[in-house]
């Protein structure tokens, strides 16, 4: 196993100057990238298996005032113009237990 903990930490350091760097990252390393930042914050991260697309890609779990909290994470990064799709934001919407549907209370 490799240690990339050091070499990810310099990116998110170039990235803080220089965001439009994140364009050039291959996407796994984007991943990782993301998944350095959440560990930064303060939360518990596993990198989930390369699944080309059929599922989350980081798992952050955090211990707050009212108990411990599970985010699942997808990554994106679209290249500008181009926006998120309404498909992934109904996909986030519906697989979160705790984000009511629309016309659901």
């Amino acid at each position: 196993m490799v240690d990339v903990s050091s070499t990810n930490s310099e990116i998110v350091k170039r990235l803080k100057n220089d965001p439009s760097l994140a364009w050039t990252l291959p996407s796994g390393r984007f991943e990782e990238i993301v998944a350095e930042i959440l560990n930064l914050q303060g939360y518990d991260v596993t990198l989930t298996r390369a699944s080309k697309d059929e599922g989350f890609d980081i798992y952050a779990a955090r211990k707050e005032g009212l108990g411990q909290f599970l985010y699942l994470v997808e990554c994106k990064r679209f290249v500008p113009p181009n926006k998120v799709g309404v498909e992934v934001a109904h996909c986030m919407a519906c697989c979160s237990p705790v984000v009511p549907l629309r016309g659901q209370s």
